[in-house]
């Protein structure tokens, strides 16, 4: 999620989407053939209408920031437990510390979370520099078809590699749709990305088998420790 919404900037779309789309390998492949096959100067006017693309501008690192903080608050907002005015507060203040390691000047940090939600308005709204472009639909795709072959690339598996490669992505892909239902709405909109009522189902579906097998694995975890402890009281074990 986080990936496909840094690139819809448009400078970022090309400048910084090695980083941000998380499957590096085929998505720097696709940076590649676009560095090289146009003039950098001439591809920084094409999509930003700017002449010179900087990857440490401050401005730009917020936006790349305030992607990861609006998923997480997201993601928590709707797989977790609703948060509270209070805690969605301090949730965001927890984050202030990752925005300064990330370069970004205190001037222009938002300072809290009313502000961030502004600054999101802003950057989201009619007018706004987030729009979806060709070329981040083109480095995003790797993100909403991801490959499968890579997964196996140099580890024990790594000759099935071939057949994995000729699976088509759509018949997998589906279960990216809980993640891209987070997604803003100009975002999903300016990637053409449906919202029916069969990705809902779907999504809800696999929400509820991912937090079923949650609570399975903390009640074993639960049910490890008590046996570790009653383990150690009768002096069975000890990590002395």
């Amino acid at each position: 999620v986080t990936g496909v919404q840094t690139c819809a900037l448009p400078i970022l779309g090309h400048g910084t989407s090695n980083a941000a789309v998380t499957v590096a390998e085929q998505t720097a492949m696709q940076i590649q053939r676009h560095a090289t096959t146009a003039p950098k100067m001439t591809f920084a006017r094409e999509v930003t209408g700017a002449d010179r693309y900087e990857a440490r501008d401050p401005e730009l690192a917020l936006w790349v920031h305030a992607t990861l903080v609006d998923a997480t608050l997201a993601t928590y907002r709707a797989w977790g437990e609703p948060l509270g005015p209070v805690d969605r507060e301090r949730a965001y203040a927890e984050t202030l510390p990752l925005g300064r390691a990330f370069g970004i000047p205190e001037a222009l940090l938002p300072p809290d979370l009313p502000a961030f939600e502004a600054y999101l308005a802003r950057m989201l709204g009619p007018g706004g520099p987030v729009r979806v472009t060709p070329t981040a639909r083109s480095l995003a795709a790797t993100v909403l078809h991801p490959p499968l072959g890579p997964l196996v690339r140099g580890g024990r598996f790594a000759s099935l590699e071939p057949l994995l490669a000729r699976i088509p992505p759509r018949l997998y892909d589906w279960t990216l749709w809980p993640a891209l239902e987070l997604l803003p709405g100009p975002v999903r909109t300016g990637y053409g990305i449906p919202r029916t009522a069969l990705r809902r189902v779907v999504a809800a579906w696999l929400l509820g088998r991912l937090a079923q097998s949650a609570a399975t694995e903390a009640a074993a975890h639960g049910r490890s420790e008590e046996h570790t402890s009653e383990l150690q009281s009768r002096g069975l074990i000890s990590y002395a």
